[in-house]
């Protein structure tokens, strides 16, 4: 066997012990202290991740050089504060998947859920836009432990393991999840069951629409518009706050309307221009929030793929 994959399978199987011994000390521990041990992880990785600190920071820069963030502090400041938040986030999640669902629903009040349920009226399901903002793991949880139906759009993680753990959290509150490849029957499907399929819509893959996001063209993902305009399932936008160290807010939006020309690619380009705006300013109200690590605003290096544009 060669070196490489040899080298890969130990950092797999490292990865996996280390995590499986934070894991243990988050179910065991107070959320408090998982919430200590969490910010701890997330500033050393601030600390030795060398390349995602400096894309961190690079990311963050730009924004402030294109006249956002604002109220935020120093670059470096907030790029700590992003990464202990990140910390917090990993925590939170195994913490709430273990223990009694009563001490997330004290935790994590909904602004708007009127919206949601005038939307489900309709009998069409819905389409749920988000962003990596707050604990987003939080509103899938929340939302099924309450009743409601999710069947969120997602990519595998690289680590199997982490992959599977995710998975089987995600599924033991009823989400359905649904992968990327082969994804347009499961979503058509869910929508007829009346269901809320949620789509992250702040990551990249070069495909969708391209955008000016905080100033800079990055690409982002067509999917809520389309499946609005060409189903007519009712589309609103969802996101989450942290208030305090254990207190959340989950804010859902009135139903969104999109562009209705008649002319569908523009119409497309235009309601996810409307929903990268939303996205951009919830963003620029909590910076710390967001991750803010993403190489969102990496273009491809040979010829541009096919877009809505």
């Amino acid at each position: 066997m060669s070196r490489q994959p040899c080298l890969k399978k130990l950092a797999l199987f490292c990865q996996n012990c280390f995590f499986q011994i934070f894991f243990f000390l988050v179910r065991i521990c107070p959320l408090r202290t998982g919430l200590f041990f969490g910010r701890l992880l997330g500033l050393t990785a601030y600390s030795i991740l060398k390349s995602r600190r400096n894309i961190t920071l690079s990311n963050i820069e730009h924004a402030k050089i294109q006249g956002f963030l604002k109220k935020a502090p120093d670059s470096r400041k907030l790029a700590r504060a992003v990464w202990k938040h990140l910390g917090y986030l990993g925590s939170e999640f195994l913490y709430y998947y273990s223990h009694d669902h009563r001490h997330l629903l004290q935790r994590v009040t909904i602004e708007g859920e009127e919206h949601l349920q005038s939307v489900l009226a309709k009998q069409k399901g819905a389409i749920m836009a988000s962003a990596h903002i707050g604990n987003w793991e939080l509103i899938g949880l929340c939302l099924s432990v309450k009743g409601y139906k999710l069947c969120p759009l997602v990519k595998p993680q690289e680590n199997p393991f982490f992959n599977r753990l995710i998975t089987a959290k995600r599924e033991s509150v009823g989400m359905k999840t649904i992968s990327r490849k082969g994804f347009l029957r499961p979503i058509l499907q869910a929508l007829t069951r009346n269901e809320i399929v949620p789509f992250i819509m702040d990551q990249t893959d070069f495909q969708g629409v391209k955008l000016d996001f905080f100033g800079r063209p990055a690409y982002l993902p067509a999917g809520p518009a389309q499946f609005a305009i060409k189903t007519g399932t009712p589309l609103i936008f969802v996101h989450i706050v942290r208030e305090s160290l254990l207190s959340h807010k989950i804010i859902i939006s009135e139903e969104i309307i999109p562009a209705s020309t008649g002319d569908t690619a523009s119409d497309i380009r235009e309601t996810t221009k409307i929903l990268a705006k939303i996205i951009e300013r919830t963003i620029d109200d909590q910076p710390e929030q967001w991750l803010w690590m993403h190489k969102l605003w990496k273009m491809p290096k040979t010829a541009e793929p096919h877009s809505t544009e």
